[in-house]
């Protein structure tokens, strides 16, 4: 496999974890997300099930994603709100492909949108994958 050239951001994974009726969840977000994974495919995340999203639209950045999800999850009705605070866990998982080129890559995420995540009740981690 030929190594990546460049640092590259991928995008940003919702996870959701733990047992809870998707349903309303997944009805109120619509076609505003991908389910990459639902809670029926058995992917777990530290033990728990997992349901994996993205959201649909594409040619975001990091800040421009993370925002999208948290307008998501911001306008969310009240059964889908029961629903997302149901879950055990939430998690935005934002995923970059490491590569050669440049030696540093930042993307920035405000204070203000670190606090609006930390406001959905949800954590933030970064996946690198090897160039």
């Amino acid at each position: 496999m030929p190594i990546a050239q460049r640092v590259t951001f991928l995008n940003v994974d919702l996870m959701v974890l733990g047992d809870f009726d998707r349903k309303p969840l997944l009805r109120a977000l619509g076609k505003s997300v991908i389910a990459l994974h639902d809670l029926d495919d058995d992917v777990r995340l530290d033990g728990d099930p997992c349901l994996v999203l993205e959201v649909a639209d594409t040619g975001l950045d990091v800040a421009g994603t993370l925002g999208r999800f948290v307008e998501l999850i911001e306008r969310l009705p009240p059964t889908a709100r029961k629903t997302w605070r149901a879950a055990k866990r939430r998690r935005f998982d934002v995923g970059v492909q490491g590569g050669r080129h440049p030696h540093t890559t930042s993307w920035l995420v405000s204070k203000e949108l670190l606090a609006a995540v930390a406001d959905c009740g949800a954590e933030l981690a970064i996946t690198v994958y090897g160039a």
